[in-house]
């Protein structure tokens, strides 16, 4: 049996090897690692301790559930450092690539000769010696405009200040190396044959230069990440969270703290602490040693390797310049056709540490049984009242219990309302017929419930406001264009029109901006209103002669709401009244509009499955078909839990979509001071951005710094009425992402900051 010979092992390799694949693993798989969100705040944190209620502020010691303690923000140092490697690492790698793209071919050109590039090189070696680079990314770091920009941005400037700041030094070795090179006999003999500099270059200085290239390039990744660290200890990183720390006297100061998990940042806000909290700065410089010493270890062993007298980097290297096909297929059959087992071996182990890792911890359980549903859940219908049956039943199958041990029914009640049972629409435009599909060409807003064929009369050219005549009008549907008009003037006109004369309706040209779909109408014995969209008003307008034929029925819905409201209680006793509140719809037309039903059982019923901190509250709203009736109004005026508590409300009650393009997203209703409810919606958004799920902004406007929606009115209830914090997420569009995807994202979100 041979002895293993430790002279001829590569230890410095193997050792500088294990560090980087342990990162690479963390990078790939963070949530392997930790269950919790880097970006949760919590200032204080309240206990009970001798049947008293305490209060400790942050920065919280290492604990059993904070194994790193927290920063002076309450954010878990742990899983920000997790988090925080793929930034951090990502940016020490731009870096060196970024002074590798400008040293090599500065130092190549240097070596070749060529003034220029040479005092180029050593002007700026000069400069940064008198000045050190710390010094100046310091300066051009902290200017007002580095400080604003955003993740993306930012990192894009520390890699162009710090790149210019330290190529000099690099490609100095490089122009080094590159002038012995080209003083061997073997570049001397191309010269004598007149060959070219460039393909001299190419063909005979990189390759010799590629090893010691590969090793200077991971030690210059070492010398980044110091960089990084030097700057984060003297405040300056990535990103800027912009918290206000105090407005004592009307100034405003504010933490310097990063926007990401970042390993700098930590040490920058933490230098002040050292003596109060020694783990914030001892934990963020381990991990900085631990990385810069990988990658040292690493390039060192590569030396190593590259050096040995058998070593094929030069040959390969000249090869892959000049694409010879030939050699490299040589190799593939060497290493590959000729060893399968051996390079299967390898795959076969990367592909199951793969999939042991990647492992899903926040998959969306698809468990509910939904077949025996009724076919449509439509608030005041029989067929409601047996789907909130259904969903207090499965609220107690998984621990959801009333609030405060009351009914899960919170009834309201409604102004009467309609549901179309049959409908059809047709237009005859210059002779022609046209039949019009609901909710996309047109829709009711009210109905006389009966058959109609009128005339319409053209009035988009007219101006209302002066408009006398009205006997013109007269059993005949009038076309009005709404863009010319607010929503007051058009009812005026409507109400002054129908009472001069006997009118069969009015047909609105919506915006093109606006939706068109109403479900619930209004039923009136006088006349009908339409909203059709802009296509078939231009139609209409463009056409000599126009008729409209109408036939519908509707069906009358009681005027009672019922909303059903559960909670799921939360298990730490010094946090479990706080409570994370959801709110979702349970009315459906349609089979497809069910399964959005099924979809926000699962998702409750896979947030039940763990044990929370805090408590869940999961509202399921009646009357989601209409903004009028939707019972988020009654439970903001009768809010059955305290506000005070609620520390986030995440509105789901817009999913309209089993499937989607885009989600209708918006955190501008949490503020930054709802410490909770930010940290959630910034996760989410980084989440949903990591999952290539898409987004758009709805319309709002800002009064006095708060955000109003314009869409429906029911987005503003939580906020402005309550005060409560809030993030709105919907789908309106068919796409190519199932509502599944959300849910995993969700899940992980909400548990992960849910402690």
């Amino acid at each position: 049996m041979k002895k293993l010979n430790l002279k001829k092992l590569n230890l410095t390799f193997i050792f500088g090897s294990l560090i980087m694949i342990f990162i690479l693993i963390i990078i790939m798989f963070p949530e392997t690692f930790t269950d919790r969100s880097p970006y949760t705040l919590q200032h204080i944190k309240f206990m009970i301790v001798d049947g008293k209620l305490d209060a400790e502020s942050a920065p919280f010691p290492p604990s059993k559930e904070s194994i790193m303690g927290s920063d002076d923000l309450g954010r878990d140092i742990y899983s920000l450092i997790i988090y925080g490697t793929k930034l951090t690492i990502l940016l020490g790698i731009l870096i060196a690539l970024g002074q590798f793209l400008i040293a090599i071919p500065m130092g190549l050109y240097a070596g070749f000769g060529n003034k220029i590039a040479g005092n180029i090189i050593s002007q700026f070696n000069i400069v940064f010696s008198a000045i050190p680079a710390l010094l100046v990314n310091i300066i051009l770091l902290r200017l007002a405009f580095f400080v604003g920009l955003d993740k993306n941005r930012s990192i894009v400037a520390f890699i162009i200040v710090i790149s210019i700041t330290g190529w000099a030094k690099l490609a100095t070795l490089i122009t080094e190396r590159v002038e012995t090179i080209n003083k061997q006999p073997f570049i001397i003999g191309e010269v004598a044959i007149g060959k070219k500099r460039r393909k001299i270059a190419l063909e005979n200085v990189i390759p010799h230069l590629a090893p010691e290239l590969i090793v200077l390039l991971f030690m210059e990744i070492a010398r980044s990440l110091s960089m990084i660290m030097q700057l984060g200890i003297f405040g300056v990183f990535i990103g800027n969270l912009r918290i206000i720390k105090d407005s004592a006297n009307g100034v405003l100061t504010y933490y310097n703290i990063s926007f990401e998990p970042e390993w700098a940042s930590l040490l920058g806000t933490s230098r002040t602490m050292i003596r109060v909290a020694p783990w914030m700065i001892i934990y963020p410089a381990l991990a900085f040693f631990i990385s810069v010493l990988g990658f040292n270890l690493f390039g060192e062993g590569l030396r190593n390797m590259l050096q040995r007298k058998n070593s094929m980097i030069i040959p390969t290297v000249r090869k892959l310049l000049a694409m010879d096909l030939r050699y490299l297929i040589i190799k593939f059959k060497k290493y590959v056709i000729k060893s399968p087992k051996k390079v299967f071996r390898y795959i076969a182990i990367l592909c199951l540490l793969i999939l042991l890792l990647a492992r899903k911890d926040y998959e969306l359980e698809n468990q509910t049984n939904i077949s025996n549903l009724p076919s449509q859940s439509v608030i005041g219908t029989t067929e409601n009242i047996e789907t909130a049956k259904f969903i207090e039943e499965e609220m107690q199958r998984f621990g959801i219990m009333p609030l405060e041990n009351k009914s899960y029914y919170f009834d309201y009640s409604t102004s009467e309302a309609f549901i179309l049972e049959e409908e059809s629409v047709k237009l005859k435009l210059d002779g022609l017929d046209n039949t019009l599909i609901l909710n996309t060409d047109y829709a009711f807003y009210s109905t006389t419930g009966s058959k109609i064929q009128s005339d319409i009369i053209n009035i988009t050219e007219m101006d209302l406001f002066t408009l006398n005549d009205y006997d013109q009008f007269s059993e005949s549907f009038v076309l009005i264009d709404t863009q010319y008009y607010n929503e007051t003037s058009v009812w005026n006109f409507i109400d002054k029109i129908s009472m001069n004369t006997s009118i069969k309706g009015f047909i609105l040209i919506s915006d093109d901006d606006v939706k068109i779909q109403q479900n619930l109408v209004n039923q009136s014995n006088l006349f009908s209103t339409l909203y059709i969209n802009r296509d078939i008003g231009t139609q209409i307008m463009q056409a000599n002669s126009a008729e409209i034929s109408i036939n519908s029925t509707v069906k009358s819905l009681k005027g009672k709401g019922r909303n059903i409201v559960g909670i799921y209680h939360g298990q730490d006793p010094n946090i479990a009244e706080e409570a994370i509140l959801i709110g979702m719809n349970y009315n459906y037309l349609d089979e497809n509009s069910r399964e959005i039903l099924k979809f926000n059982l699962d998702l409750m019923k896979s947030l039940c499955s763990k044990e929370t901190k805090r408590s869940l509250i999961f509202m399921f709203y009646d009357g989601t078909l209409d903004d009028e009736y939707n019972g988020i109004h009654a439970i903001a005026s009768d809010m059955p839990y305290t506000t005070q508590k609620i520390k986030v409300y995440i509105d789901l009650s817009k999913l309209a979509t089993k499937t989607f393009d885009e989600l209708r997203f918006s955190t501008l209703q949490t503020p930054v001071t709802r410490q909770l409810a930010w940290s959630i919606g910034h996760h989410l958004t980084e989440e949903l951005r990591d999952n290539d799920l898409n987004t758009f902004e709805p319309i709002s406007i800002n009064r006095n710094g708060e955000y109003f929606f314009q869409d429906y009115y029911s987005d503003n209830v939580m906020f402005w009425k309550r005060g409560i914090a809030t993030i709105h997420i919907g789908s309106v569009s068919e796409g190519k992402h199932e509502l599944e995807e959300l849910g995993e994202v969700l899940l992980k979100v909400i548990n992960m900051s849910n402690y």
